[in-house]
């Protein structure tokens, strides 16, 4: 089975959730790409830019973080390495070359590749769940 997550929200929350979405998947032997199609992209650069990404109203992203991991909640960098542990697949739309910044260097491991929107709807991708988040 495969199992593709788009990613178009800069929420951290939303992102950490789709996160433990791919890793589940990934675990049960699904084929799990996620593929970034905004500036959230900057989430896996090297440079902790996933500090960046939109809080809560109260929490700064950090703060939820931290939050997470002092309630034995997995952390982002943590969901990171697990996907690539799993062996998810990453990609960003190729477009976003055109509208925003693409990070020159990703998180230590994370191999990602630029891809047209017609690798979410290939023919071998007929079977695939879909998540938009």
């Amino acid at each position: 089975m495969r199992s593709i997550f788009v990613i178009h929200s800069n929420s951290y929350e939303r992102i950490h959730y789709a996160f433990c979405m791919a890793n589940t998947a990934a675990a049960l032997d699904h084929e799990v790409t996620i593929f970034f199609a905004s500036n959230s992209i900057k989430c896996i650069s090297d440079d902790e830019s996933w500090k960046e990404l939109i809080g809560s109203k109260k929490y700064s992203t950090t703060e939820i973080n931290d939050h997470y991991k002092n309630n034995n909640v997995v952390s982002f960098i943590e969901l990171i390495n697990s996907s690539i542990e799993l062996n998810v697949k990453f990609f960003y739309c190729s477009m976003l070359k055109n509208i925003t910044n693409i990070p020159k260097k990703f998180i230590k491991g994370l191999k990602v590749k630029s891809a047209s929107l017609s690798i979410i709807f290939s023919n071998k991708n007929n079977d695939a769940k879909i998540i938009f988040i």
